[in-house]
């Protein structure tokens, strides 16, 4: 029961915000909240903890131009997840990739792909509508696949910087603080009236 505001939040300024569902992923809204910005203020790279992660998010802000950059707490632990290009037994080290891509799929669905991008930038649908028809439709199956092989291009690319470069970590930690310090924030507002909404409707407890 209940609602949650889901912010885009750009050195403590919250540029943008919706409502969702405390049921629902946030990795699903994230697309929304970033190309439906209508401030001032138009990053060009995003951040978030793992719960704004997905097998999606790299692939489609990056056609937008937009950087994802996640920050992880288990560093060691998601470089068990980097994917490589060419045959994984060519890599030899510490850190050693965990599959290959799929680079036919992905050029077999190429039009697919275009076609599902067109109509998430032209608003024809929304990003967790996509991923909800994605995961529960078998004819989407080559599909999203092809998406998740492409998305895994860029999340390696990712890490992989993000476990070379020590600046970039630190950057990100504290972008995710200056988030943190935002909800704290709300959870101090919210608990104006005992936290309870006045709202009657949908739009009544958006406002409020």
């Amino acid at each position: 029961k209940g609602i949650v505001p889901y912010s885009l939040v750009a050195n403590y300024v919250p540029i943008n915000s919706r409502i969702i569902g405390p049921n629902q992923h946030e990795s699903h809204f994230v697309f929304d909240v970033i190309y439906n910005n209508t401030s001032n203020i138009l990053p060009d790279m995003v951040t978030g903890d793992t719960h704004s992660v997905n097998q999606l998010n790299f692939f489609i802000l990056d056609v937008i131009n937009i950087s994802f950059v996640p920050s992880y707490k288990d560093i060691v632990g998601k470089s068990t997840s980097i994917y490589c290009m060419k045959d994984p037994k060519q890599y030899k080290g510490l850190i050693t990739p965990a599959g290959q891509i799929d680079i036919k799929l992905i050029q077999e669905q190429k039009e697919n792909m275009r076609l599902m991008l067109f109509s998430l930038i032209m608003q024809e649908t929304i990003q967790s509508i996509i991923v909800r028809k994605l995961s529960s439709h078998k004819r989407y199956g080559r599909l999203k696949k092809a998406l998740w092989e492409y998305n895994k291009i860029l999340s390696s690319i990712h890490l992989l910087n993000v476990i070379h470069d020590s600046t970039l970590r630190n950057h990100l930690k504290t972008a995710r603080n200056r988030t943190e310090s935002y909800h704290q924030l709300q959870i101090t507002i919210r608990k104006v009236h005992g936290g309870k909404f006045r709202g009657r409707t949908v739009i009544e407890n958006e406002v409020w």
